[in-house]
C-alpha cells in the first residue's frame, strides 16, 4: 500500500512506501504491486492481488470509527483511509490473505467495525513506551501470544521481543478479529481472522527486522505461502 506525502515542503503530492516493505516481500518469495489510492473503485484492483498487505503510516481518520479527534490524533490522510477500508472489505469478501501492519492493523480492524485507541499515552493508565528509540530494527518490549491459533503457529512462541512506533492501538476488535498478543500494559499488539484462511494484523514493524530475527521472516513467508495457495 502506498502513503499520500507532502514531501520538501512542495505542493506536489507523492505516492511513497517504504523500501522495508517491498525488501521483505520480495524476500519471502513475493512480487510487490504498489497500489495507489486514486482508483476510483478499490475492488478494481482484486484482480491484481493473490494478496494485500497493508502499511504503516499517519493516524486513522477517527469518524470512520464513529469517534471525533482526540487532540494527538494527526496526520490523517481520509483519500487514503477510505481507499485502504474499501479495499480491505473487498479483498476479505473474496477470501484474499491480508497481513495488516501497524497502521495497517489498525486498517483492518477499522474495516470490520472494531475501534482505536487514539493516543496510548493518554489513553492508557500505565502503558509503557511504545514510541522506541532504539533503532528500528531493535526490539524495544516484549509481546505476549496466545496459545493457539495461525500467528502462534507461525512464530511458534509464546512471547517475542518487538520493536515499537505507535501511539495509536487496535481497541474494540472488529467482527471476525480476535485478539491473539498484547504487550504487557495489556495493548493489543495482534489480531487474526476467524472466518478467513489467512488474516493477520500486527503492531510492531517485522519489515525492519526480518534480515536479522528469523521469526519475524517467517510471519512474510506465511503470507505469501498463504497468498500463492
Amino acid at each position: 500500500m502506498l502513503r499520500d506525502l507532502q514531501l520538501f515542503e512542495s505542493p506536489e503530492h507523492c505516492n511513497v512506501l517504504p523500501t522495508g516493505f517491498i525488501e521483505a516481500v520480495t524476500f519471502a518469495g513475493g512480487t510487490p504491486v504498489l497500489l495507489s489510492p486514486q482508483a476510483a473503485n478499490a475492488a478494481e484492483y482484486l484482480p491484481l492481488l493473490d494478496g494485500l498487505l497493508l502499511s504503516g503510516g499517519a493516524d486513522v481518520t477517527p469518524s470512520l470509527y464513529g469517534q471525533a479527534p482526540h487532540t494527538k490524533t494527526t496526520g490523517c490522510i481520509p483519500e487514503r483511509d477510505g481507499f485502504e477500508v474499501e479495499l480491505a472489505r473487498a479483498v476479505l469478501a473474496k477470501d484474499i490473505p491480508v497481513l495488516g501492519i501497524c497502521r495497517g492493523a489498525q486498517v483492518l480492524n477499522v474495516a470490520l467495525g472494531g475501534t482505536l485507541i487514539q493516543d496510548i499515552p493518554e489513553c492508557v493508565p500505565g502503558a509503557i513506551s511504545h514510541l522506541q528509540d532504539a533503532l528500528d530494527h531493535e526490539p524495544s518490549h516484549d509481546v505476549s501470544l496466545v496459545a493457539s491459533g495461525l500467528l502462534a503457529e507461525v512464530l511458534a512462541s509464546a512471547e517475542i521481543p518487538v520493536n515499537s512506533f505507535h501511539h495509536q492501538a487496535v481497541d474494540k476488535p472488529g467482527e471476525g478479529l480476535r485478539v491473539v498478543a498484547r504487550s504487557r500494559d495489556g495493548v493489543i499488539e495482534a489480531v487474526e481472522g476467524t472466518r478467513w484462511r489467512w488474516v493477520v494484523g500486527v503492531q510492531w514493524h517485522p519489515e525492519y527486522m526480518f534480515l536479522s530475527n528469523e521469526k519475524q521472516a517467517r510471519l512474510f513467508k506465511a503470507f505469501i505461502a498463504a497468498a500463492t495457495r
